[in-house]
């Protein structure tokens, strides 16, 4: 008995051992595998990031070519510039033949104001020499002496306001 009672001994030691052993792989196989867990949880944090900035630079890639198109609707910008030297220069032009058609006017007013002042001279003058041959003509008229006055007013004082 006491054979069997060192051997149930030695059976419980052996299985103590053993499962020392087991406890003690497990646990370096725990800590191994919790190691690989971080760090694959690491990666997969690094990983995301990288995805998330893929996502962009593709978002950007896209951005981009659509400003590219409209960009190529437009015309190019010496072609813009060249255009508005141009128009610039029209422009100059057309202020150049404005100041002109200015100065031209204002002369033709001035030449205009002094054709209306000699008209109206004109019209004077004609008036006064109109009315001294009337009053010539009816001072010596037969009829002023017969003492009837037949004189009628002279055309010239009807004058018309130009």
């Amino acid at each position: 008995m006491l054979d069997l009672f060192d051997f149930e001994v030695s059976k419980n030691e052996n299985i103590r051992r053993s499962s020392m052993q087991d406890r003690d792989r497990y646990d370096e196989a725990h800590s191994t595998n919790y190691d690989t867990i971080e760090t694959i949880k690491g990666d997969i944090a690094k990983l995301k990031e990288q995805l998330s900035q893929e996502k962009e630079l593709k978002n950007n890639r896209e951005q981009y070519k659509v400003l590219l198109k409209n960009i190529e609707t437009y015309e190019k910008r010496a072609k813009i510039g060249e255009q508005i030297n141009e128009l610039i220069g029209e422009l100059e032009e057309l202020e150049d033949k404005s100041r002109q058609l200015d100065s031209i006017l204002e002369r033709r007013k001035k030449q205009f104001r002094l054709l209306m002042y000699s008209i109206k001279e004109l019209q004077e003058n004609i008036g006064d020499e109109n009315l001294s041959e009337l009053n010539f003509s009816i001072t010596d008229s037969p009829s002023r002496k017969r003492g009837r006055d037949d004189s009628t007013e002279p055309r010239s004082s009807k004058r018309r306001k130009i």
